[in-house]
């Protein structure tokens, strides 16, 4: 019961900081928070699962491979925003930007 009731705490204190500096941060201007959807879907995981790609505050990022297929762990999730390109994990990969 203990250990439920921490992640119960600590989750409703991330959503709770993630919600006040949405409008506050900044000094005022807002954040943007940007997400990655995750890479549990070799094991059959799904980015629904994850509170954090599902609040309301988040912008959720998915990567599919340079010909646009999904990648070999890539979850699929109706609150991906967003899909970028990513590395396959093969010899003949295109260097990736990052900025």
């Amino acid at each position: 019961m203990f250990i439920l009731l921490f992640f119960f705490t600590i989750y409703f204190l991330i959503t709770l900081y993630v919600s006040l500096h949405i409008f506050q941060g900044r000094g005022g201007k807002g954040n943007i928070y940007v997400w990655s959807s995750g890479n549990g879907g070799v094991s059959g995981d799904s980015c629904a699962y994850d509170g954090y790609v599902n609040n309301i505050y988040t912008i959720s990022v998915a990567a599919v491979g340079k010909n646009g297929d999904a990648l070999y762990g890539g979850e699929e999730c109706s609150a991906n925003m967003v899909t970028a390109y990513s590395k396959d994990g093969g010899d003949d990969d295109y260097p990736i930007v990052r900025i």
